[in-house]
């Protein structure tokens, strides 16, 4: 089982929809987020979805901004 299929089946188990790069680090234990993002493209075109990504910035407790891409699975 590649590691784009092993964090499909996660968010399938844990009906979620959206994530970010951290989510895919800390549950497929790679250190390449961007490969998995290829493949899961790949993987969820193949079953008539796809993903949306969108940017989002939030301010840390130390008052910096930080920005960081959320992903969502919608169909096509």
């Amino acid at each position: 089982m590649s590691y784009a299929q092993e964090f499909y089946q996660y968010l399938k188990n844990h009906k979620l929809n959206v994530f970010t790069h951290r989510d895919i680090l800390l549950h497929t234990n790679t250190n390449c987020s961007y490969s998995v993002l290829v493949d899961l493209r790949v993987l969820l075109f193949k079953i008539g979805l796809e993903l949306k990504e969108d940017e989002v910035e939030t301010i840390n407790s130390k008052g910096q901004k930080r920005r960081f891409k959320q992903y969502e699975i919608i169909e096509r």
